[in-house]
């Protein structure tokens, strides 16, 4: 369970999330996430419950998505191979998927926060994050050599994990093609030293399907985007954080990351622990006056939703 600060002030809050972050180091990259108060919190809205009714299909959703958008989406959709940039701009047009919005940007989150009853603020350690699911998926601990190379991963889509089973076989042909060649070259070398060979190649095969080995090649900025179009059957058991493609100007002004939830769809606050997460909820008799500071501090609706619809809401709102 991860307890609670209580917060007053936006002052308040930049003091307590400069001290907390300062525990991690000046070095690792902060993210934050407003919500409200809820049963089900830092669950992405693809698993959320849905009183009355059956879960949502994830893949349907994304494939209609995907079929549908381009002829409405004035060409600005992604091109149809991307899948982790389908993804993305799925979360970003309101589709429920297994994404969860972050920001690098503390007030971002106070602004989404403070539109909600009962505002709370997460802040993540994401770098962390990865290497729990990084662990978790390895069954023991990163090495040094991979701790001190470790990073936010790319979604991009790799060929050696679309393609995996295609190119272990491509491989494993390579290695019997080369053992015949081999074999019709040295007909009359010593059988003893043909078969040590052959059992070197045979090795060799064997070590390309051990799943152990796959896993430590995975790219875990991969795996969860792959769950999503393939029905759940791959992915790590804990969220990965991820930086995406800025594929609408949205998504640049807010700062945005995701973190993908994979195998396991439970809260993010109940799969880590505080030593990577931290709360503080927002007293709710404060709401006002941080509303109201916020817009001195230059955030506002425009400075989030960077359009003309949202400009003329907050016109309306400010007169």
């Amino acid at each position: 369970m991860i307890n609670s600060e209580s917060i007053t002030s936006i002052e308040s809050l930049v003091n307590i999330t400069r001290q907390d972050s300062a525990d991690w180091g000046t070095d690792v990259p902060i993210w934050f996430r407003g919500e409200p108060k809820v049963q089900e919190p830092l669950l992405p809205k693809l698993y959320r419950t849905r009183i009355g009714k059956s879960p949502y299909k994830e893949n349907r959703l994304l494939q209609q998505f995907r079929s549908r958008a381009p002829s409405l989406g004035l060409m600005n959709t992604p091109p149809r191979n991307q899948t982790d940039d389908w993804l993305f701009f799925s979360q970003h047009m309101g589709l429920p998927t297994r994404l969860l919005d972050w920001t690098e940007g503390l007030f971002i989150a106070i602004y989404f926060a403070l539109l909600e009853s009962n505002p709370v603020i997460w802040m993540l350690n994401p770098l962390e994050l990865n290497k729990i699911a990084f662990r978790d998926m390895n069954q023991g601990e990163l090495s040094k050599e991979i701790e001190s190379t470790f990073d936010l991963p790319l979604t991009l889509v790799n060929p050696e994990e679309r393609n995996s089973t295609q190119l272990y076989l491509l491989r494993i042909g390579k290695i019997i093609i080369d053992a015949i060649d081999q074999l019709n070259k040295r007909q009359g070398d010593n059988h003893q030293q043909i078969e040590s060979d052959l059992f070197g190649r045979e090795k060799m095969i064997k070590e390309m399907y051990d799943p152990d080995l796959f896993r430590l090649q995975a790219n875990i900025g991969n795996l969860n985007i792959r769950g999503a179009w393939e029905n759940n059957i791959v992915g790590t058991n804990i969220p990965v954080a991820v930086y995406p493609t800025y594929i609408h100007p949205r998504m640049s002004s807010q700062k945005s990351c995701f973190t993908i939830h994979g195998l396991k769809h439970s809260c993010l606050s109940e799969l880590v622990s505080s030593s990577i997460l931290k709360k503080y909820t927002i007293s709710v008799n404060s709401v006002a006056q941080m509303r109201e500071d916020l817009h001195i501090m230059g955030i506002s609706r425009t400075s989030i939703f960077p359009d003309l619809d949202n400009l003329a809401k907050e016109l309306s709102e400010r007169n």
